[in-house]
């Protein structure tokens, strides 16, 4: 059963809890400890980091703990440095497509989850329809016919992103995205954990890769060191190109 109206529904929904949510929020950074395992080709992979995001001006830092200590910091021009501390170490890079506009915290921070930035990643919005079970489910076109993924499947239940799909011109998933334990921070909704599965094609294979969040600190109760922290000045730098 499609509804044309819900398409205007969650848009009205998504902008009046933006505005609220710009003008009451007290939160104006956040830290998380990150537990990641990648599984693939039967290998495990567990990775550790802590993660510091700012929502006033989009910095995102990661401190990579296990299984090596790295450092990286990227902004929403783009701009992004990885310091090795070992090697003493940094390098830079600058690309469109590493803004931390793209992550998954500026998304649900600056209420996004209603296309889930699916619009300024150049998609339009073909149906919506709503399952059984009410959930809504949305499809989207790919309107770069250049690109491999031709069309996304977005799943909200109770107005919250559970599920994203991106498939080619056969149909076949690409990437499979699940979102779950959220948790409310003043007028926001962060998932704590979110599995994403890649499908390797032709070979049918797939890389499972899970993350959860945990230890969530606001505003003063950040560490400072890992805000503040600044990459040595005789550190060796090397430019990436992109």
């Amino acid at each position: 059963m499609k509804f044309n109206i819900l398409t205007y529904f969650l848009g009205l929904i998504s902008f009046i809890v933006q505005l609220s949510a710009q003008s009451s929020s007290g939160t104006k950074a956040i830290q998380l400890s990150l537990k990641e395992s990648v599984l693939a080709k039967q290998k495990v992979l567990k990775i550790e980091n802590l993660v510091y995001y700012n929502l006033v001006n989009g910095d995102l830092i990661t401190l990579g703990t296990k299984p090596i200590e790295m450092y990286t910091r990227t902004n929403t021009k783009g701009e992004m440095k990885v310091y090795d501390p070992i090697k003493n170490i940094v390098a830079l890079s600058q690309s469109p497509g590493q803004t931390s506009a793209n992550s998954i915290f500026n998304i649900f921070f600056s209420n996004l989850k209603a296309d889930m930035n699916l619009k300024a990643l150049g998609f339009q919005l073909e149906k919506t329809e709503i399952d059984k079970d009410k959930n809504i489910i949305s499809t989207w076109k790919n309107l770069d016919p250049k690109k491999k993924i031709k069309k996304a499947k977005l799943v909200h239940e109770n107005f919250l992103p559970i599920f994203l799909g991106f498939y080619d011109e056969k149909s076949e998933a690409i990437t499979k995205i699940y979102y779950s334990d959220f948790v409310k921070i003043d007028n926001f909704h962060l998932p704590l954990k979110i599995t994403e599965i890649s499908i390797l094609i032709p070979k049918k294979d797939s890389v499972i890769d899970r993350k959860i969040y945990s230890d969530l600190k606001i505003n003063q109760a950040i560490d400072s060191k890992l805000v503040n922290f600044q990459i040595p000045s005789d550190a060796k730098v090397q430019q990436l190109k992109n």
